[in-house]
């Protein structure tokens, strides 16, 4: 799993000289809903009424990213397209609870390291790793205790199973454990009809079982994206000494190094229970798209053209980029260079 990724505001490098985009991503902010104070775009202009009497609920593309060094870059990353959320693990009911209830998903995507549904650097006894068994042993003990609705569980609740845990397995299972498969269950079953579940992470795909499970959690017929190879879930760039900027966003979300199985992402579809191999890379888009992802056949090494084209976007879609790019040599220059890379990849604009 890649995690090569440089704390951007160590050396109070981002920031500078770029006042506008340090309020629109504030350095601390753990809940993302991006506005361009200059521009007026806003995530809010992907919210769709959902039709449900309480109007506070919203429709919105939304990614949650569990490790600490992961949700940085998304500070760095010009951003409409998606709501970002840092939790450090789903055993954070309470949380989730609170998503779920202001908001439907039209895409989910969840940020994480494979079979792990929290923040790595966690203690042994917080950290909570779920592999198809332990979810079925868990729905087990859930179905056992008593199916409730997400949004009214507590404590009681989840000491209940834990309990109920301890009489089914030898042992029983973790109370996180059991809080973050309520989480995952329920954040699923939070994806509207059509939507995606973009589960970035590493080697999930090799068992196609995973997907068929996580696809039971689906209240709607949706499709689930899981990758062959490993996941780039935090990255940094540097270029003509400007450093530490970029994001898993507007890039193949596979590294060279790490591209071994050519099947790449493999979809599920719940509603016709087909898993499909693609043979392609994913590419989630941040800003200028009405996609929000595409699927692109590559090899194990880029071709030139894409790897500029990657490149180009890291600069193009980054906030820090701008920032150290203006302090070096100010705004007209920056302002040139985006319109020469806007010639050669008018996408990125429209």
């Amino acid at each position: 799993m890649a995690n090569n990724f440089k704390n951007p505001w160590e050396n109070g490098q981002w920031g500078a000289g770029s006042e506008d985009y340090t309020r629109w991503l504030p350095e601390d902010a753990a809940y993302f809903t991006g506005v361009n104070p200059q521009t007026g775009e806003s995530i809010n202009e992907n919210e769709e009424n959902t039709g449900f009497a309480d109007q506070n609920v919203k429709t919105k593309n939304y990614l949650i990213v569990l490790d600490q060094n992961g949700k940085k870059q998304f500070q760095d990353t010009k951003n409409t397209i998606w709501t970002v959320k840092y939790i450090k693990t789903l055993a954070d009911y309470k949380a989730v609870q609170e998503i779920v209830r202001t908001t439907r998903f039209k895409n989910f995507s969840l940020v994480h390291h494979g079979n792990i549904y929290s923040a790595v650097d966690l203690g042994a006894e917080e950290k909570v790793i779920m592999n198809v068994e332990r979810m079925e042993q868990i729905e087990n003990i859930v179905n056992q205790t008593g199916v409730r609705n997400f949004l009214d569980v507590d404590e009681d609740y989840f000491n209940t199973l834990l309990a109920k845990s301890k009489e089914v397995y030898l042992n029983g299972y973790p109370l996180n454990d059991l809080k973050a498969f309520c989480s995952i269950k329920a954040l699923i079953g939070n994806i509207n009809d059509g939507g995606s579940y973009f589960s970035v992470a590493c080697d999930e795909a090799d068992n196609p079982k995973l997907a068929e499970k996580l696809g039971e959690f689906a209240l709607h017929d949706i499709r689930i994206f899981t990758n062959s190879n490993y996941s780039t879930i935090n990255t940094y760039h540097n270029y003509a000494g400007i450093t530490n900027y970029g994001s898993i966003m507007n890039s193949f979300l596979t590294q060279q190094q790490h591209w071994k199985d050519e099947s790449g992402w493999v979809i599920y579809d719940t509603g016709e229970r087909k898993r499909t191999v693609t043979y392609k890379d994913l590419w989630l888009f941040s800003k200028n798209s009405k996609k929000i992802y595409d699927l692109i056949a590559r090899k194990k090494e880029l071709s030139k053209a894409q790897k500029e084209k990657e490149d180009w976007a890291q600069t193009y879609f980054s906030v820090g980029f701008e920032s150290q790019f203006v302090k070096k040599w100010g705004k007209n220059e920056y302002l040139k260079y985006i319109q020469k890379i806007e010639s050669k990849y008018p996408e990125f604009k429209n």
